[in-house]
This record gives C-alpha cells, structure tokens and sequence, in this order.
C-alpha cells in the first residue's frame, strides 16, 4: 500500500492529497474529490458557492452534469477529440440553451466577460461591506446570508482563472461553433461562431 502523497502550494494557494487512486485538491475556487479505476476517472467538484457537479473521463471521452442550487440550474457536458457539446436549463428562470463547438475553445467575447465580472465586483463590496457582522451573526449565518454575493464572486474568478490558464503556442489554431438559448425576456437567438488564434 503506497503512503499518502500531500502536496501545499502558496501562490496560487492549493493543496493536494493522494491516497493510491483516491485524489482530493483543494484550490481558491474549487475543491475535486477524484477517483481512477483502470482507463475511468470520476470526479466530484465543487465551485465554491456555486455548482456542485459529477464528471468522468474515459480515452477521448470526457463528460460532466453539474447542479447549482443557489438558481436551481442544470449544466451538461461532453466531449469527444475536437467536438464539444453543452446544455444547460434554469429551473427558476425558465431557460435553456445548447451549444456544439469543435477545434481550439473561442476566447470569450468582452460581453460574455462583462456580466460575472460586473457582478463579481457587486458581490465583493457587499460581502465586505456586511464583513463587520461576521461577529455578532457567526460565520456560518454570515456565509447563509451572503452566499449570494460568494458565489457571484466565486464566479468572476472562474471567468479570470480559465483565461489566466491559456497556454501559448506557435501554430495557428481554428476553432467554432454554433449556439442557441431561450430566455423568457430576450427571447430566442442562435449564434454561429468561427475564429482563428494565431499564438
């Protein structure tokens, strides 16, 4: 039987444990319980006052199913080589959407970035303006009260870590896809993307 692997790093702030297949890391914005057994591996996230999600990878195959309870949403995933297929449903809301991608992910347009940025900045300054009642309500009410504003800003830094972990390259890359979504107040619409990278 192998001894426990622990591992603890400072900048950016993350822990990791191992125990034979069993691996549990610990990191700003999410925490994964994951688990190998022969070519299949299963893993438990959860984005901090966000989604809670089940995902697997087997070869080319990866897929995932996430439920956020905070605005009882669906989120699904999977993909294969190049292609890339995702849906998501809110419950409350009433809206869905569809999405098929293939080639190189597309960097986020400045309007997708705007909306969890802005409301990352919301949830920041209330959270640290209702920071001092942190002592009289305890942390555990305090975090109730305010998850919020927690998982909005949970949400902005996912937003920044997925483009802080884009690696450089040299070759030109292309990439696409098509997307459609319900909301009830803007309706229906469908979006066809194509984009070129040169790193």
């Amino acid at each position: 039987m192998s001894d426990p692997v622990f591992d603890l790093k400072l900048l950016p702030p993350e822990l990791k444990l191992t125990v034979r297949k069993l691996a549990l890391k610990v990191g700003t914005g999410e925490t994964v319980l994951s688990f190998k057994l022969k070519d299949v591996k299963t893993a438990i996230t959860y984005e901090y006052g966000s989604t809670l999600s089940l995902g697997f990878n087997f070869q080319q195959f990866n897929g995932k199913l996430g439920f956020n309870p905070s605005d009882k949403s669906f989120k699904l995933g999977a993909s294969f080589g190049q292609f890339r297929f995702g849906a998501n449903a809110g419950i409350e809301k009433k809206s869905f959407g569809l999405s098929l991608d293939f080639g190189t992910p597309l960097l986020p347009f400045a309007f997708d970035l705007e909306s969890p940025i802005l409301k990352g900045e919301r949830g920041l300054e209330d959270s640290i303006r209702h920071l001092p009642y942190v002592f009289d309500q305890g942390p555990m009410r305090w975090y109730k009260n305010n998850k919020s504003g927690i998982g909005d800003i949970m949400g902005a830094v996912s937003v920044l870590e997925k483009l802080a972990k884009e690696k450089e390259g040299t070759k030109v890359k292309l990439g696409g896809g098509a997307t459609l979504k319900y909301d009830p107040g803007a309706g229906v619409y469908i979006m066809f993307l194509f984009g070129v990278r040169f790193k």
